[in-house]
């Protein structure tokens, strides 16, 4: 779709995916470049988006088998990541279906798991928290709704609480949420309604 009147497209998604492709789309548009095919739908860009997807597949796989070997066997993470691979729709949106968020939001996953734990060290460096800063930001722009699994992770790290008291007290918080902000999504709504008039039902009907 486009915006009434304008060549310009429409996009509803957020910016996190083409954030974290940019490195590998400069790459690809600077070949394409120098073909004279820089269209942006070139084979090029094609496979730019295919080797950020597996880049950042091997690179979340790398980093929860380092997680892991925190508490467990080399064999041991091996084969629980290894499952988590090929026994998920990991595999398929990696090879197959690339350009979705699903490899994006593993890697970004797999980064706050690994770096969770250094905010529990005796002296905490002021980089490990802007990293997860930068990590728990990412996620949140790659799918909103990322912030909630993000909560439930951080708090299992913390070591404090069993996994079900985490999982019973984050239920209450979003039901909690959901009654506080039910006022608010009612003007929600009224403002989509109001951009699906402006925007020739882009919105709501796609």
């Amino acid at each position: 779709p486009h915006y009434p009147g304008t060549q310009k497209r429409f996009t509803k998604y957020t910016c996190g995916v083409a954030m974290m492709q940019t490195p590998f789309f400069l790459a690809a548009h600077a070949r394409a470049r120098a073909e004279d095919k820089a269209d942006g739908y070139s084979a090029y860009y094609v496979y730019g988006v295919l080797w950020a997807a597996l880049f950042y597949a091997v690179a979340g796989v790398w980093l929860l088998i380092k997680t892991l070997r925190r508490h467990f066997s080399q064999t041991v993470a091996w084969i629980t990541v290894m499952a988590v691979f090929w026994g998920s729709n990991l595999y398929h949106y990696t090879v197959h279906e690339p350009g979705m968020s699903h490899v994006y939001s593993f890697f970004l996953v797999s980064c706050l798991l690994w770096l969770t734990p250094k905010l529990y060290e005796e002296v905490i460096q002021r980089r490990w928290i802007l990293l997860i800063g930068l990590v728990a930001g990412l996620m949140v722009l790659i799918r909103p709704t990322n912030m909630i699994p993000g909560t439930v992770w951080c708090k299992l790290l913390v070591g404090f609480q069993s996994p079900a008291s985490v999982f019973r007290s984050t239920y209450r918080q979003l039901v909690a949420g959901g009654a506080a902000h039910s006022g608010g999504l009612d003007t929600s709504n009224a403002v989509l309604a109001l951009h699906e008039r402006q925007l020739d039902h882009v919105l709501l009907r796609r």
